[in-house]
């Protein structure tokens, strides 16, 4: 088991699932699901740094997921891949957050290549999208909350369990 990154395998293919599973493993840890439903929990329960995502899923379309993820997990990276590679379906993933896009049948060294590329944007920071608007907590100027609200990673798992309903 790697540890260059955590990887999501989101796809209801088993054979996809292990095949990916098996030619990232040497390199990251590599979690595999099946359903949208089993992503967002995964999401809630572990750090993860990138998602292969299938376009399509049994219980919600990946656009759909690929949407909640970047609602409420921004700095993950999301690498949407399908079998139905319509110029449609790139540009819908594209303009939904995702970073890139894949078709199948995956070759495995492209594939190595784009996800070392993101990991490494990801590990050296250059990825970061903030807010003009919002003030980074500083030690000067502490994020405080009033202690009757949760923290918004306390409320994450109870509203992807919301939406999953």
């Amino acid at each position: 088991m790697g540890s260059a990154g955590t990887i999501l395998v989101v796809d209801d293919d088993a054979g996809v699932r292990e095949a990916l599973a098996a030619a990232l493993g040497p390199r990251y840890t590599v979690q595999t699901v099946a359903t949208a439903s089993a992503a967002l929990d995964a999401l809630c329960a572990y750090p993860i740094d990138l998602i292969l995502l299938d376009h399509r899923l049994p219980d919600l379309a990946g656009t759909d997921v690929l949407k909640l993820i970047k609602r409420f997990f921004p700095s993950i990276f999301v690498i949407l891949i399908t079998v139905f590679g319509s110029e449609d379906v790139a540009v819908q993933a594209l303009r939904g957050g995702a970073r890139d896009y894949i078709r199948k049948p995956i070759d495995c060294g492209e594939l190595q290549t784009r996800v070392a590329a993101l990991l490494n944007l990801r590990r050296n920071g250059i990825e970061r999208r903030q807010n003009p608007y919002v003030q980074e907590p500083t030690p000067a100027y502490p994020l405080a909350l009033p202690e009757h609200h949760a923290q918004r990673g306390d409320l994450v798992p109870a509203i992807l369990k919301a939406i999953r309903y």
